[in-house]
């Protein structure tokens, strides 16, 4: 048997274990994320936004807590005004 060819069949312990760890990493993140909104904006604020920093701020915090709490049918109804200086 060519020794090339076993050392790409043969499992490796170490990799799987960090393919495991990658991947309940994922799961954990996935989770919390998902409960979380503020976590999510941040998280995310490079995919919908490349070429803006993400500043992290408390109208930022106060809008996804009350978005939020619709989501959970503690606000029923909800406005939120931004000025037009804020874009």
């Amino acid at each position: 048997m060519d020794p090339t060819t076993e050392l790409t069949t043969t499992p490796n312990p170490i990799h799987n274990k960090s393919v495991d760890a990658y991947r309940d990493a994922l799961a954990w993140d996935r989770v919390i994320l998902r409960n979380d909104l503020r976590l999510y904006i941040r998280e995310a604020w490079h995919v919908i936004e490349p070429s803006t920093v993400y500043l992290n701020n408390w109208h930022i915090d106060l809008i996804a807590e009350h978005l939020e709490a619709v989501t959970l049918g503690q606000i029923k109804r909800l406005l939120i005004n931004m000025l037009g200086t804020s874009t």
